[in-house]
């Protein structure tokens, strides 16, 4: 995934995400998740593991996994739907970015959530 493809439906967060207490998208344009291992049950259920990098640094991350049948497309493809969830901690990645609150707490979580919603054409 490109990096500057972030959108957050806020121009000036958008601006702040895409720099340096984030992404830093001039320096690391891609973010990318290899798939290593699938356990995926007949119904079509599972987890999904592989290695997510952000900003060079490779960690292992599992999905929790849910597709929604297979298809032919109108193009004579074989296509699966799904969804797939996890969570993971931004300081992991090197974005370290804190913004205290008058409370205490911080302005960005440390747990990040990241769905993934998409389809596959069968090569």
């Amino acid at each position: 995934m490109r990096t500057a493809s972030v959108d957050t439906n806020n121009e000036d967060r958008d601006a702040h995400v895409r720099g340096e207490d984030f992404f830093a998208v001039d320096q690391y344009p891609e973010m990318t998740f290899a798939s290593t291992s699938f356990d995926i049950d007949e119904a079509g259920n599972g987890t999904v593991t592989g290695d997510l990098t952000i900003k060079s640094t490779t960690k292992p991350v599992t999905f929790e996994a849910e597709t929604f049948g297979v298809e032919e497309d109108p193009f004579g493809n074989t296509r699966i739907g799904f969804e797939a969830r996890t969570t993971i901690n931004r300081l992991d990645f090197g974005i370290d970015f804190q913004a205290p609150l008058n409370s205490g707490d911080m302005l960005v979580s440390e747990k990040v959530a990241i769905e993934i919603e998409g389809s596959a054409i069968k090569q």
